[in-house]
């Protein structure tokens, strides 16, 4: 459990060097996600906060959510 808890606390400092260090992700997620995820990713005013998703799934997980969308919560897609 103390794992678990030290890697979500961690985690928004992860993301936001991550965000950091790829400005193209970085304006990505700014034009396309923190509408509805909120600038910092920790959720907004139509959809939840996205460090649960980047902490359960692998790469390719998450690039085929981008990708796809999530048409059932109404997420859309994003080539």
């Amino acid at each position: 459990i103390l794992f678990r808890t030290s890697v979500l606390l961690s985690l928004p400092l992860l993301v936001s060097a991550a965000l950091a260090q790829a400005p193209n992700g970085a304006a990505a997620f700014r034009t396309r996600c923190s509408g509805c995820h909120g600038t910092d990713g920790n959720g907004g005013e139509h959809a939840p906060t996205v460090y649960r998703a980047v902490a359960i799934s692998t790469d390719d997980q998450l690039l085929a959510i981008v990708r796809d969308g999530i048409p059932s919560k109404g997420m859309p897609g994003f080539k």
